[in-house]
């Protein structure tokens, strides 16, 4: 189901088995050089499955259904409609996608990547300055954060409350930005403040506490992927570069990025995540005994 001459190159969505695009990571080529989409193609083949895309409102679609690990899209060149209006549209819907630019330099490229990056383009690839191929592989090689996803918040939700597991939500759904307190309690509609005491009330950690847990959570998950690699998986994650996720994941889980296989780091987070709700309960109940109840 794939063009001649070119084995890393998709069909049209409706032409291809799903089976077959999610058998290797799938990654959308929003480019209108089908040279370019077929070198990406070649350059990937064995690693992902390379899918052309023209039409920036066939691409929302696409995205919704087939769930790529990364969009190369292409920025206007000069006399050209800008395309960081599209680019709004597809990130407003699928805001943990992993989105690379590409275009030539130029003076008015060079607007166009400041306003793609404003929009929340992960990284731009530029002809003759870095190769397109290798920017999207870091991606792919960070793995499927969408695969994960669902058995990590499967296994957490027995333990979490309605508002923790709310934050955690949010956490994986922004996978590729490192959120703070902040940007979730704003995605809740509260302030940081009223965040915290809502997850005190439910003998729940601090949102702090939850977001740097459901990260490595996802670190973890994604790094016991056999294709995966610390640099791709950073790169997923929004760090930037494995040295700085290597620090991150050792300062929490006490593990080399490296160690993460057969479920071991995963078993770690976990078990990090189970003590950090017992301690908040411990905390809460000492604050609600009475002194005669310490005292004894």
């Amino acid at each position: 189901m794939k063009d001649e001459g070119r084995p890393g190159i998709a069909r049209a969505p409706d032409a291809v088995p799903m089976v077959e695009l999610h058998a290797l990571p799938l990654v959308i080529a929003h480019l209108s050089d089908s040279e370019v989409v077929a070198r990406l193609g070649d350059a990937l083949s064995g690693e992902a499955v390379v899918m052309p895309s023209t039409d920036a409102d066939a691409l929302l679609a696409i995205v919704a259904d087939l769930h790529p690990v990364v969009v190369a899209y292409e920025l206007a060149g000069e006399h050209e409609r800008s395309a960081v209006p599209a680019l709004r549209r597809l990130l407003a819907r699928t805001p943990g996608l992993a989105v690379v630019g590409y275009c030539r330099l130029g003076r008015y490229t060079a607007r166009e990547a400041v306003e793609a990056a404003r929009a929340g383009l992960c990284e731009l690839a530029l002809p003759g300055y870095n190769d397109l191929a290798d920017v999207v592989r870091r991606f792919v090689s960070g793995g499927r954060v969408d695969v994960v996803v669902a058995p990590l918040l499967a296994e957490l939700q027995p333990l979490l409350s309605a508002e923790a597991r709310a934050v955690v939500e949010i956490c994986f759904r922004y996978a590729r930005r490192r959120l703070d307190v902040n940007d979730v309690a704003r995605d809740r509609g509260v302030t940081a403040r009223a965040l915290a005491r809502r997850l005190a009330v439910e003998l729940m950690p601090p949102p702090g506490v939850l977001i740097q847990l459901s990260r490595m959570l996802l670190a973890a998950a994604l790094l016991d992927q056999p294709s995966a690699t610390t640099d791709g998986v950073a790169a997923a994650l929004g760090y930037g570069s494995g040295s700085v996720l290597r620090r991150t994941f050792h300062r929490w889980t006490g593990l080399r990025a490296s160690d993460a296989r057969n479920g071991r780091a995963v078993a770690r987070v976990f078990r990090l995540f189970q003590g950090q709700l017992e301690s908040a309960r411990r905390t809460a109940s000492g604050e609600h005994e009475s002194p005669l109840q310490r005292g004894a």
